[in-house]
């Protein structure tokens, strides 16, 4: 059944001015100072990272990744899996979002499933000896694009190097896709198009507007046949806007419109902030237990 409200409570407004006049005065240290975002003091996961030299389906472009798997203390069969866009931003345990250290004391208190995380990084040019900045970036096409390329990257040549490494439940019910930005456009498109691989959708802050026809999925999440999808999305009062593409916050409440009358499983929250990642990351705990409630 799905459920909406608007959320405009202390974990994000509460902890900066009302209206950041820019993402520099903006002070995360409210929620990073929380006992979640620290290490956590017993059994751990193991956080390792790998370069993909070279891609087939984005030639010329090499992808860092990442793989969390969790403590084997907690794990008695099969984990979830979760793929998360940007990786770096999400792995990083100096970052907003500190996933590795969240995902080890919430595991333990069993408020979510043991779970393997994949962190993927958009593609850079390798360097060249005449390259004075070599790191130009695919990101923008792999992750705007609404086609089954980025899902195809993912199925066909990131997770089966994953598989190497750790095992998860063979079930897309258990199976979530996440990011922030055009990152979580990117996740939304893998689960329209491959609702058979993943079907929990974390979308923060995303970019549903005209960077290269995102605008359009309100019409499709009404018009075409629904997908078994579970959608959390977040958004803020002042998420960015730009008159070449659109304005995000209204494009998010268009997107959480559509998928309540289309009758998704669907939770939209919608803050105080800006486009800055903390926002969401500070309510990315209870994203996650509405993802894999039940």
């Amino acid at each position: 059944m799905m459920k909406r409200r608007v959320f405009i409570g202390a974990s994000a407004a509460a902890m900066v001015a009302q209206r950041a006049k820019a993402d520099d005065d903006v002070n995360p240290k409210a929620y990073l100072a929380g006992a979640d975002f620290q290490p956590f003091a017993g059994p751990t996961g193991t956080m390792r990272e790998f370069m993909l030299e070279e891609s087939r389906i984005f030639p010329g472009y090499r992808h860092w990744w990442g793989i969390y798997t969790p403590a084997p203390a907690f794990t008695t069969k099969p984990p979830a899996l979760m793929v998360l866009q940007d990786g770096p931003a999400f792995s990083n345990r100096e970052g907003p979002w500190r996933v590795p250290d969240v995902l080890d004391h919430m595991i333990a208190r069993r408020e979510v499933p043991p779970m393997v995380v994949v962190f993927v990084a958009p593609g850079t040019l390798q360097a060249r000896p005449d390259q004075i900045k070599p790191r130009a970036s695919d990101r923008s096409l792999e992750y705007d694009t609404l086609s089954t390329r980025y899902a195809d990257f993912l199925l066909q040549e990131i997770l089966p190097l994953a598989q190497a490494i750790a095992t998860w439940r063979d079930d897309p019910d258990d199976h979530a896709i996440g990011g922030h930005s055009s990152g979580a456009i990117c996740a939304f498109t893998v689960a329209w198009n491959r609702p058979d691989k993943f079907r929990k959708v974390y979308s923060a802050n995303g970019s549903f507007t005209n960077i290269r026809g995102g605008d359009a999925y309100p019409g499709l999440v009404r018009t075409q046949p629904k997908r078994p999808l579970r959608v959390y999305q977040w958004s803020d009062t002042h998420d960015m806007s730009r008159p070449d593409w659109g304005d995000w916050a209204t494009a998010n409440h268009a997107m959480a419109a559509a998928l309540d009358a289309a009758g998704y499983d669907h939770l939209f929250e919608f803050g105080e902030g800006t486009h800055n990642p903390i926002y969401a990351a500070a309510r990315f705990q209870g994203a996650l237990r509405w993802l894999w409630r039940g």
